[in-house]
């Protein structure tokens, strides 16, 4: 899975983990990129009538199969809402996240924590759900909602009674049908009580962390040649100095990546060019002419940094590089033709 790509091409792939963490329950996190009008969630049609289902003896986060990604994240919109019938005394809650490890490597955890003093998350908790809220539109009779299509994900939480017996309480909504925010606030300002801590999955490592050439990268040289070969040549961007320490990161693209939308590629190394290499790629780079007709995906590319240069180095051999700023202050990037003499500049050891 790939990142997004936003503004100047960002195509790290590690920080993409990331999103699979919600399913841990991380309190309050939303993802904007949609803010538009949008219909309630229809979670008011389907909360569940009765009482929480009380369990014996809590286990842990890790022996709870609930608490794994998947497609309940937001089953706790639509549980039975907490009743008088059982009367918690502490709270669990299964989280996750990005933790940094001392090498400089960055691990996906998950995380179980306690509370001991649940008066204000029980309070939270017994709020009602709040009727969908409707607005009408500008330009018509029919009704639209005020909502916003941001994603924010219940968090993963269970009470405990005195004789360790728990539940899995129903979350509280709002008008648009997401989790009430004095629950989410309640659980985010809750004195927690760390009790495990596990490893999930490497999100960086240590080598990514300390040269900035991440372990996975997408060749964006294909992705942005697959729809401007025909544009212009815009002027380059003011590059590195000649001495200026200038890294090659080297990736390769397996065959099952290329000539997908965006080919993700694997590192094979990372080098910090000596300064005479850089004075020659330098060069080579601003000399490079207008970008010929070509359809053949690289099976390997480099990415120099700072300043985000791609170089394919087979293929169609093309660079994309950031164009210098236009009139109006925007810029994009320029994609250009290789000399034949770049790619072997690139990959000498």
């Amino acid at each position: 899975m790939i990142a997004a790509v936003t503004g100047r091409c960002r195509a790290a792939l590690a920080a993409c983990v990331l999103l699979t963490l919600s399913a841990f329950g991380c309190a309050g996190r939303t993802d904007n990129t949609a803010q538009q009008l949008a219909p309630a969630a229809p979670a008011q049609e389907l909360r569940s009538p009765g009482v929480p289902q009380i369990h014996p003896r809590w286990q842990s986060c890790a022996n709870e199969p609930s608490t794994r990604p998947g497609p309940d994240d937001s089953k706790a919109l639509t549980l039975p809402h907490l009743t008088d019938t059982f009367q918690p005394v502490a709270a669990i809650i299964c989280a996750g996240g990005p933790q940094r490890r001392p090498d400089g490597g960055q691990d996906a955890v998950a995380i179980e924590d306690r509370v001991n003093d649940v008066a204000t998350l029980l309070t939270a908790l017994r709020l009602p759900d709040e009727p969908p809220l409707f607005e009408p539109a500008d330009d018509d009779d029919s009704p639209i909602t005020a909502c916003t299509m941001d994603l924010v994900v219940p968090p993963w939480l269970v009470l405990l009674d005195a004789e360790g017996r728990w539940v899995r309480p129903g979350i509280p909504f709002d008008a648009c049908g997401k989790p009430r925010v004095e629950v989410l606030t309640a659980v985010e300002k809750a004195q927690r009580t760390r009790i495990a801590t596990r490893v999930l999955h490497e999100i960086e490592s240590a080598e990514a962390a300390a040269t900035g050439c991440s372990d996975e990268w997408a060749d964006m040289v294909w992705v942005y040649g697959t729809d401007s070969a025909a544009r212009p040549t815009e002027d380059l961007a003011k590059l590195a100095d000649d001495g200026s320490p200038v890294r090659a990161c080297i990736y390769r693209v397996p065959a099952g990546e290329q000539r997908s939308d965006k080919p993700r590629g694997e590192v094979v190394s990372r080098n910090l060019l000596p300064a005479e290499r850089w004075a020659a790629i330098r060069r080579h780079v601003q000399a490079a002419g207008p970008v010929q007709a070509c359809s053949t995906p690289a099976s390997h590319f480099a990415l120099l940094l700072p300043g985000e240069i791609y170089v394919e180095l087979d293929g169609c051999r093309r660079i994309l590089a950031p164009a210098a700023p236009r009139g109006d202050g925007t810029s994009s990037d320029t994609l250009r033709q290789a000399p034949a003499a770049l790619p072997a500049l690139l990959t000498t050891p």
